[in-house]
């Protein structure tokens, strides 16, 4: 963050200049307190700067509405949903879940780097962050009758890839 962004970011937390934007009225779900606070949200620059007692720019009135951090879905075989990858997370984010990593074992099984790209492309433009994991074992068993073989060479350039998350 660039000092000029921070002094500013900093006056709206302490105080001492209106945030762009104020949540009021809110209660807000600590997750690593177990915590239920009310307070108001100050965003300034499209970050939450401070929880407490704040003014706004632009201000919209919670009424008491429970805010809390996005879910994450952190092993996601979509697969097995018989929809496609956008329209599960599509609608899995209007519940909550901003983000998920998805494990594409039974793609990467049944159709290689070919499935794998297909959740990749799928998921390129959806409202949430999705990130895919690499299969740790195509086949899955030595006694399976699957479609494809991956060794780490056939994953090597995925690797690379701003939405991989390693090994599943």
């Amino acid at each position: 963050m660039k000092l000029q962004k921070y002094q500013k970011c900093s006056k709206v937390t302490r105080g001492l200049r209106k945030a762009e934007f104020v949540l009021k009225n809110a209660r807000i779900v600590n997750v690593f307190t177990r915590e239920i606070l009310e307070g108001d949200i100050a965003i300034q620059d499209g970050m939450i700067v401070g929880i407490g007692n704040y003014q706004g720019e632009e201000e919209t009135d919670l009424g008491g509405r429970y805010v809390c951090p996005g879910f994450i879905d952190s092993h996601l075989h979509l697969e097995s949903t018989l929809v496609t990858p956008a329209e599960l997370v599509t609608v899995a984010s209007r519940h909550g879940t901003t983000t998920f990593i998805v494990d594409p074992h039974e793609s990467a099984n049944v159709s290689g780097l070919k499935g794998i790209d297909y959740i990749l492309n799928q998921t390129e433009d959806v409202d949430a962050n999705v990130f895919v994991m690499m299969p740790s074992c195509v086949p899955a068993t030595a006694i399976d009758d699957n479609g494809c073989t991956l060794t780490a060479q056939d994953m090597e350039p995925y690797l690379s890839k701003k939405r991989n998350s390693r090994t599943g």
